[in-house]
């Protein structure tokens, strides 16, 4: 990848990717930035964009690269055990932090987890994958933007009809209601 891509990161957008790198969430790099949490989706948004990544993790990634002095690949990370995390990331994941200082292994479940965040192994497909990975704790960042439609449509459609079943319920006291007092006059 050309260097001229990294050059013409602004500051910002370069604090941005750090974030992302410590596994912060928008909100929290926000709030250390002081700014928008939209504004920090503007500023990943743009670098991804700039470094023509996949996503914001995989500019993150790039970006993580290029400022270690490793030439940046664009087919996306390998990932390595704790190689990707830093002080800031192993910090908030126990089980991680556990296994860089006393050698513990991390369990697969936070494997996983951190992998797809990094972008080291794809989301699952289908319904079942999709709630899988809700249950198993992905954030809605790290769903694809198909998994996230889907995921509001069927919430939309659960909602639809729950309402429904209400406003039918309510029907059908007030129909026995009425019944019931046309029987005693």
């Amino acid at each position: 990848m050309d260097d001229s891509a990294f050059a013409s990161l602004t500051p910002r957008e370069r604090d941005c990717l750090r974030g992302v790198l410590a596994l912060q969430g928008s909100g929290e790099i926000a709030r250390e930035l002081g700014i928008a949490a939209g504004t920090v989706d503007a500023y990943l948004g743009a670098a991804k964009v700039k470094l023509g990544a996949r996503d914001r993790k995989h500019a993150a990634l790039l970006f993580g690269e290029y400022e270690a002095g490793r030439s940046p690949t664009g087919a996306g990370p390998q990932i390595f055990a704790c190689e990707n995390l830093g002080l800031a990331a192993a910090s908030r994941h126990p089980s991680w932090s556990q296994a860089i200082e006393g050698g513990l292994s991390p369990s697969l479940h936070d494997a996983v987890l951190d992998q797809r965040r990094f972008g080291g192994v794809t989301g699952r497909t289908g319904w079942s994958g999709m709630l899988r990975d809700v249950i198993e704790g992905a954030r809605p960042s790290d769903l694809s933007t198909a998994s996230r439609g889907v995921l509001i449509l069927a919430a939309t459609v659960i909602i639809g009809f729950a309402f429904f079943a209400v406003s039918a319920g309510v029907g059908a006291l007030y129909g026995l209601a009425t019944f019931l007092r046309s029987l005693s006059h």
